[in-house]
């Protein structure tokens, strides 16, 4: 009582949003006038939590965990208060609100309910105890065992808590790459542990399995919209034949998982834009990983280094570099274009600024002194182009395929690197005459890379409309052939006959150029695989379907707020124009300082529609 005294008084000292002190008057007369109390009166036989229940389920917003700890004390009439001081109330100052709920959430997954969706956990819970109602000691014990849980969930969520160094590094790692889809396996490897049916070894062997299989899909670049299913359904998918950590590499390896393995992670290393593949914190990750490798008498000290992704071959070719490039037979625009965002043309430093886009002698001459061994094995090279990149690129892809564990040998490739070739040729089927588009725009689509698509063009026939597809900067690719080698026809000409307007250079407008979103909504359209569900939702929901679905597998549901705007980038947002994703009575997002966070609102219409997305 006395504190809320102290919190009222000093808030009516405070001037209102208008820069005017507070009218006593008026405050009491609307207090007087508009404010309303209820109050129950309860007897000595009235069960105050089912009134609660009834009160607050469909009023004021609680969390799940709210509901089901309401709904538990109602079942102890005699054990209630010692429950909740000896058992609930500890477990609840170890948690946050939010965390407590997602463990109960994990809870049910891990008994085997896969499937259960957040708006649901309440009702769920309350399913699978209702069996127990008249049974006091069945549900202490239930609440005694979501406790022991919760002190093993705190471990996972606060990796420093564990006392095993080598669990915790691997925890560690799965913090860093916010990988909060690995709950319910992580958990059961912990209810394992404490039970003594497997060794932390086996905890160490199978978190590095998790790790590689997360890992390897980003860099390969298969989307991630799959993992809630993959994760919470490992849990009941495991036997207790083979050892854990065995088990839950061969349930991954298993078919439409999509892990990548070994040939499949060289390709993409060569060939996949890593520098727009995944997020920030992950992408450093790997570069982390790559380094320590390296096995340095002094390691790094990453947390306290000012380190940020650079491009070898710059951005921006300057008039060097394109000289440079010409000097060793390449083709500046072509190799610029096709390698690079790839990983052999990346490294980290803290010289960006005095890097820039220097000479490749300058800059070599600047990596030469660096800290770092992916910067010192850059430095030797008497010039930077493909023959370098992608030598690189072999060079990184051997310790990525030796730091990251794949599938079981022997197991069936998944589909390339995500690839959606039926997705792609429906679009081009869709296009209509007097447009174009790019290798990139479709790399785009299916979440791939311009030089799969353009092999696959090149190679594949029957592809209506391939001779719409042009360079990015509306010229012809070189490599360009009909399937028919008979035909001579210019693609311009045939361009121009379609609609399509070029300029003396023999580029086309840029006004007629199908962008990845022009596409994605043509696809909605045409392509009878699709669900009718799906085409009528529209390819703009999907997109804030995904990007408010990286808030719901961040921790706590929050970002920092450089990290949301690069991810509304990455969606294909304007970040000048994304005030309004935090407007409104019903808004998804709302900002807490420097954090952009998922509202209730935001979580029940991503767990709602997520379907949608697959």
């Amino acid at each position: 009582m006395s504190q809320a005294y102290s919190f009222f008084r000093a808030e009516l000292t405070q001037r209102g949003p208008d820069g005017e002190t507070f009218d006593i008057d008026r405050l009491e007369r609307v207090l007087r006038d508009r404010l309303t109390f209820v109050a129950v009166t309860c007897g000595r036989d009235d069960n105050v939590h089912r009134i609660f229940e009834s009160l607050n389920d469909r009023g004021v917003r609680l969390t799940q965990a709210d509901l089901l700890r309401n709904y538990v004390f109602m079942l102890l009439p005699t054990r209630g208060e010692r429950v909740y001081e000896k058992v609930w109330d500890p477990m609840q100052r170890v948690l946050t609100r939010s965390q407590l709920e997602t463990l109960v959430f994990v809870d049910l997954v891990v008994r085997g309910n896969p499937t259960v969706k957040r708006p649901d956990i309440y009702r769920a819970q309350q399913e699978r105890l209702r069996p127990m109602e008249s049974d006091e000691q069945a549900i202490e014990d239930e609440v005694t065992e979501l406790a022991r849980r919760a002190r093993l969930f705190k471990r996972i969520l606060d990796p420093s808590q564990e006392e095993s160094q080598a669990i915790r590094a691997g925890l560690t790692r799965l913090q860093t790459w916010a990988a909060s889809t690995t709950y319910p396996i992580l958990l059961h490897l912990f209810d394992l542990l404490e039970r003594g049916e497997c060794t932390e070894d086996e905890v160490v062997e199978a978190i590095s399995y998790v790790e590689g299989f997360l890992v390897r899909r980003m860099i390969a670049g298969v989307p991630t919209n799959n993992l809630n299913r993959i994760f919470n359904a490992l849990p009941s998918q495991l036997s207790g034949d083979p050892p854990i950590a065995e088990a839950i590499r061969r349930e991954l390896s298993g078919p439409r998982k999509f892990w990548p393995t070994d040939r499949n992670l060289r390709e993409a290393i060569r060939s996949k834009p890593f520098y727009y593949q995944g997020r920030s914190q992950q992408r450093m990750l790997v570069f982390r990983r790559l380094e320590e490798s390296y096995e340095h008498a002094e390691p790094v000290d990453w947390d306290a280094s000012p380190l940020s992704i650079e491009h070898v071959m710059p951005q921006s070719l300057s008039d060097e570099w394109r000289e440079a490039l010409e000097t060793v037979g390449e083709e500046p625009d072509a190799v610029h274009e096709e390698l690079l965002h790839t990983l052999g043309n990346l490294t980290v430093t803290a010289y960006n600024g005095e890097l820039s886009n220097h000479p490749f002698e300058r800059k070599r001459q600047i990596l030469e002194r660096s800290n770092l061994a992916l910067n010192r094995h850059i430095s030797p090279e008497e010039a930077w182009a493909s023959a370098q990149i992608l030598a690189r690129a072999d060079e990184l892809a051997e310790r990525a395929v030796t730091i990251w564990p794949g599938p079981i040998p022997g197991v069936e490739e998944p589909r390339p690197e995500g690839r959606d070739w039926s997705r792609l040729e429906g679009a081009l089927s869709a296009m209509p005459a007097g447009t174009w588009t790019s290798y990139s725009d479709l790399a785009e689509l299916i979440a791939s890379h311009q030089v799969p698509v353009g092999q696959h063009l090149a190679s594949t026939k029957g592809v209506l409309h391939a001779h719409r597809v042009l360079k990015s900067d509306g010229s012809v690719s070189p490599d360009f052939r009909w399937l028919d080698p008979d035909d001579n026809r210019d693609v311009r000409d045939v361009l121009r006959e379609e609609g399509v307007r070029f300029d003396d250079r023999g580029r086309a407008d840029a006004s007629q150029r199908l962008r990845a979103d022009d596409l994605a909504a043509s696809i909605g359209e045409i392509v009878e695989a699709a669900s009718e569900e799906v085409r009528e939702y529209g390819w703009r929901r999907r997109r804030w379907l995904r990007y408010i679905g990286h808030f719901y597998e961040a921790p706590d549901n929050r970002l920092h707020q450089d990290e949301a705007k690069e991810l509304a980038v990455q969606e294909g947002y304007d970040p000048r124009g994304t005030a309004g994703f935090y407007q409104g009575e019903n808004a998804a997002l709302a900002k807490d300082g420097q954090y952009r966070v998922l509202t209730e609102a935001g979580r029940e219409f991503f767990e709602e529609h997520r379907h949608l997305m697959d």
